[in-house]
C-alpha cells in the first residue's frame, strides 16, 4: 500500500526524483507508528493531514540524501549543493512536526489504552 506518491512533493527539483525513494518512505511510516505503538495492519489507508504531511517531509528528506553532491548544475549561488540546502529545510519542519505526531495520527478508530470505552461527553453536575 502507498501512502504516499511522488506527485504529493509540491518541490519542482525533487518531485521528478522522489519516485525512487518511496519505498524508504514507506518503511518509514511504519517504523514511527510503530513507535507510537501502532501496528503495522492498522495504520490508516489515507493518513490523516500531520501524518500525510511528515510523510512527505521524509520523503523529501530522503531525496535529498539521495541526490546530494550527485549533480554540480544544481549549486546555488553561494557555491553549495542545493540539495544540501533544501535537506536542512526540511529536516527542521519535519523535526518540529514529529513532536506533535501521536497514535492517533497514524491509525484509524484506536481502542482506548485501558480497554475501557470512551465517553466524549463531558459530566454535568450541580452546584
Amino acid at each position: 500500500m502507498s501512502h504516499v506518491v511522488a506527485s504529493d512533493l509540491n518541490d519542482a527539483l525533487l518531485a521528478p526524483l522522489a519516485g525512487d525513494y518511496l519505498d524508504d518512505v514507506e518503511a518509514w511510516i511504519v517504523e514511527q507508528a510503530d513507535m507510537a505503538g501502532v501496528a503495522e495492519t492498522r495504520i490508516s489507508a489515507a493518513l490523516k493531514p500531520r501524518a500525510k504531511r511528515a510523510a512527505i517531509y521524509r520523503l523529501a528528506i530522503a531525496t535529498c540524501l539521495g541526490e546530494s553532491g550527485q549533480n554540480q548544475h544544481v549549486m546555488g549561488g553561494d557555491g553549495r549543493d542545493v540539495f544540501a540546502v533544501k535537506l536542512s529545510q526540511y529536516k527542521t519542519q519535519l523535526d518540529d512536526l514529529l513532536k506533535r505526531l501521536s497514535a492517533s495520527d497514524w491509525a484509524d478508530n484506536l481502542p482506548p489504552e485501558d480497554g475501557r470505552a470512551v465517553n466524549l461527553c463531558p459530566r454535568l453536575y450541580r452546584a
